[in-house]
């Protein structure tokens, strides 16, 4: 007979892999539901049902049984922030929808190959909200024998002038003079502060113990991304609201059809990435934690033990900053109610070291709304700030995340 240990099977963290899905509606998971697979660092699925006490006097001094009440599910996720695995939870968090911030057709345009420009026949890019950073796709460029075509491609924008647009990365360019019916779009993608809300499930898989844990209906209550001088660059969520997904027996069987979609790029690092404070040079940073927070809470209702919807909040992004010391500067924009234009863009880039992938977060109008500065015996001085976005008449939003995920 073979020896045996005696030893159970003990599930392990190791052997665990964690998925999302946006439903499609709220209830139950798709049919065919398509998995998006998050590498990392730990998470934590918890049902909770709050425990009614009897609160009697017994003259005994002992508690009397505790019933059941309200049940919630709720998830935190946490681990390294890489391009597309999150991009469906971006969304859901902002409540917000992924979509191009400008497809411009119809432009009559003159490519100079030795200044790297287009530039257009009449009006200017930065009124049909071209920017420099964005990356921007021209197309309609002819090949008539001078290789036009070569101007057809995806290139980053590094200046504007008017009608001039400057692309330094560009290469194989051609000269061409006002070629006609030229279409210029952005290939990077926004998602704006709105008002879709969207149901997520969650499934947890223990390959050792070929068991499922499943999560359905709930929202996302915030979201966070930090960054740190040693260069990682990490994500934390929230999901509030949901229920466990009852499959009975069916523990140790996956749902029929399900696919499951995994990244294969690294994690995004902040030695890649830039940080932009409108108007200022020489201010360093040495931590910062952008946030979506949607002040959530499940709502409960009288005849029901699960909640029946989720209450909100203002949609806030709070912001936490450090920054080095060297003067006065952040301390006097605290105190004179400066407004800021804050940008901080984290990217991937791949062993040729060209600009593969990139997360952009902007805040167009924050406020310094609290300013400390501990001083210890040894070590650097630093400014911890608290800092909050907010729109004003001249805003279409508080905030937006731009992304670029090349194939």
């Amino acid at each position: 007979m073979p020896a045996t240990t005696g030893l159970v099977t003990i599930g392990m963290g190791d052997n665990a892999q964690c998925s999302y899905l946006v439903q499609t509606a709220a209830g139950a998971i798709d049919a065919t539901p398509e998995w998006t697979v998050i590498p990392f660092s730990s998470a934590d699925y918890t049902v909770q049902a709050e425990q009614l006490n009897d609160d009697s006097m017994t003259g005994d001094r002992n508690e009397l049984e505790p019933r059941s009440g309200t049940v919630n599910a709720s998830v935190s996720v946490s681990g390294k922030f890489r391009p597309e695995c999150l991009d469906d939870i971006i969304e859901a968090a902002a409540q917000g929808t992924w979509a191009a911030k400008y497809a411009l057709t119809g432009l009559t345009v003159t490519v100079a190959a030795s200044g790297t420009t287009f530039t257009r026949s009449t009006g200017t890019w930065a009124e049909d909200g071209v920017a420099v950073g964005d990356m921007i796709t021209f197309s309609g460029f002819t090949d008539e024998g001078g290789g036009e075509d070569d101007n057809n491609g995806t290139f980053q924008v590094t200046a504007l002038n008017d009608a001039v647009l400057t692309a330094e990365n560009a290469t194989g360019l051609v000269d061409v003079t006002d070629a006609s019916s030229i279409a210029a779009t952005t290939a990077a993608d926004y998602v704006k502060v709105g008002s879709t809300q969207r149901r997520v499930a969650w499934e947890l898989y223990h390959s050792d113990t070929d068991e499922y844990v499943r999560i359905i209906d709930t929202e996302i209550s915030s979201f966070s991304i930090s960054l740190a001088p040693n260069g990682d660059v990490t994500f934390q969520l929230e999901a509030i609201g949901g229920q466990e997904l009852d499959l009975g027996t069916d523990i140790d069987d996956p749902i029929s059809g399900a696919t499951y979609t995994k990244t294969s790029k690294p994690f995004y690092d902040s030695f890649n990435g830039s940080i932009s404070l409108a108007g200022e040079t020489g201010i360093y940073f040495s931590g910062m934690n952008p946030s979506i927070n949607n002040q959530s809470n499940p709502i409960f209702a009288i005849g029901s033990r699960y909640p029946i919807g989720i209450s909100h909040g203002k949609m806030v992004g709070d912001m936490s900053l450090t920054a080095y010391y060297a003067d006065e500067t952040i301390k006097s924009k605290y105190q004179d109610e400066t407004s800021l234009d804050l940008t901080i863009q984290v990217k991937y880039e791949d062993e040729a070291l060209e600009d593969t992938s990139f997360h952009e977060f902007e805040y167009p109008s924050c406020k310094i709304t609290s300013f400390g500065r501990p001083i210890s015996g040894s070590g650097e001085l630093v400014d911890n700030l608290t800092v909050k976005p907010y729109k004003d008449s001249t805003l279409e939003s508080s905030f937006r995340i731009r992304k670029f995920v090349e194939a």
